[in-house]
């Protein structure tokens, strides 16, 4: 029997049901799932404790699940998910690692060294990292 602000203890299997299934994964499905607002599912979640905790659970049961496919797909023999799961779990020295140089505004460091003096001029002129328009001209 639904209570007055539309819950029902039914919800709680059926929660469970559609969270493992991969349907509902946060309270905008949920919300959706049972017709009501996002806002009543967490109002339901803070008033029943049962509620919110077969969420919780069913959805940590749903990633533990999705996981123990996804290490059976790589020992098995996928590339790709092998490295997916390195690169999250195998800590730093498998974390992919991506270099970013904010210094040069899109100069090449020789050109940078060029223009601090560091490389000479005329070696800067013959790589082609200085041009010279009056020369052009």
């Amino acid at each position: 029997m639904a209570r007055k602000d539309g819950f029902s203890y039914h919800f709680i299997d059926a929660l469970r049901l559609y969270v493992l299934s991969g349907q509902v994964q946060g309270n905008a499905d949920a919300a959706r799932l049972f017709g009501v607002s996002e806002r009543t599912v967490r109002e339901w979640r803070n008033k029943y404790a049962a509620f919110d905790k077969q969420f919780r659970v069913a959805l940590a049961d749903m990633v533990a699940s999705v996981a123990s496919v996804a290490l059976d797909r790589a020992l098995e023999g996928s590339d790709t998910m092998l490295k997916f799961i390195l690169e999250r779990r195998g800590g730093e020295a498998w974390q992919m690692r991506q270099h970013v140089d904010h210094t040069s505004n899109g100069n090449t460091m020789a050109a940078i060294l060029a223009e601090h003096g560091e490389l000479d001029e005329e070696e800067a002129r013959e790589r082609g990292l200085i041009y010279d328009e009056d020369a052009e001209g």
